[in-house]
């Protein structure tokens, strides 16, 4: 595994384990919030997962990696749904941060840090779309493997990790967002993100490693750059998401008595 491929796994991983960690509180505020007990959907979330993880160390013969890590992610997701749709009536306004955000620098702070990561971001996969991506053509073929290997090396740092802060802050700021904020707006932030992950490794991946294991082609090249057009338009939907939750994180507001903080996530 190259440098490359340890850096975007850690980065998923990151975000993943931050977006299921956002799932977890969020669910367990609106749980107290809808006057039942949080532990029973903490076990669910957190207990199987620990359960099948520990399962997969103890008898690895026994209990297949494909299932494993189906019950260490896909547990958490099915339960947050089946609360979602299983959840009684809000009983008592909750004044818990995830659900109606926070008048902290902490939460300002994010927001503005995942706003500039992801506008770098989008700048770079833009410069890729138009500029980097199309030059590929132009790269001898008899030079390009080498050329390509190098490139893989470059990028690491001033693209990969960038990236990689912006995932990791997107799911971060769902915990942690300004009370100005409407709440669903960070959520649809992790998911643009999410999106645009997803799109750059089932669709592009291939023809990454394409490019790598055999060199020039230019129609894995061509379907690289149409492919990129997923990845781009969801990143660059979600850094105008964030530029507008930071014009309501920064705007001067005054407080009415009586006045209801922003609207809370209804799925």
């Amino acid at each position: 595994m190259n440098l490359y491929s340890i850096i975007v796994s850690v980065a998923f991983g990151s975000f993943l384990l931050t977006f299921l960690y956002a799932i977890l509180r969020w669910s367990m505020a609106d749980a107290r919030r809808r006057s039942k007990p949080a532990w029973p959907l903490a076990s669910l979330m957190v207990g199987i997962p620990i359960a099948a993880f520990v399962a997969r160390l103890a008898f690895r013969s026994f209990v297949p990696r494909p299932l494993s890590l189906g019950l260490m992610l896909g547990i958490p997701l099915v339960s947050w749904l089946a609360w979602l749709l299983l959840r009684p009536s809000v009983q008592k306004e909750s004044i818990e941060p995830v659900l109606v955000g926070s008048d902290t620098n902490v939460s300002r702070w994010i927001l503005v840090l995942c706003l500039a990561a992801s506008g770098y971001g989008v700048a770079v996969v833009w410069l890729a779309q138009f500029v980097m991506y199309p030059l590929y053509l132009a790269v001898p073929p008899t030079a390009f493997l080498q050329y390509y290997e190098q490139y893989e090396v470059a990028i690491v740092f001033p693209v990969i990790v960038a990236l990689s802060l912006s995932w990791a802050l997107s799911a971060l700021l769902i915990v942690h967002h300004p009370r100005a904020v409407p709440a669903w707006g960070p959520w649809l932030a992790a998911t643009l993100a999410l999106l645009g992950f997803i799109a750059s490794q089932a669709l592009e991946s291939p023809y990454n490693q394409q490019l790598l294991d055999h060199g020039f082609n230019a129609e894995a090249i061509q379907a690289k750059i149409s492919f990129n057009w997923v990845r781009l338009s969801a990143w660059t939907l979600q850094s105008a998401l964030l530029a507008w939750m930071t014009s309501l994180a920064i705007a001067p507001t005054i407080a009415r008595p009586g006045e209801s903080s922003p609207g809370e996530f209804h799925p």
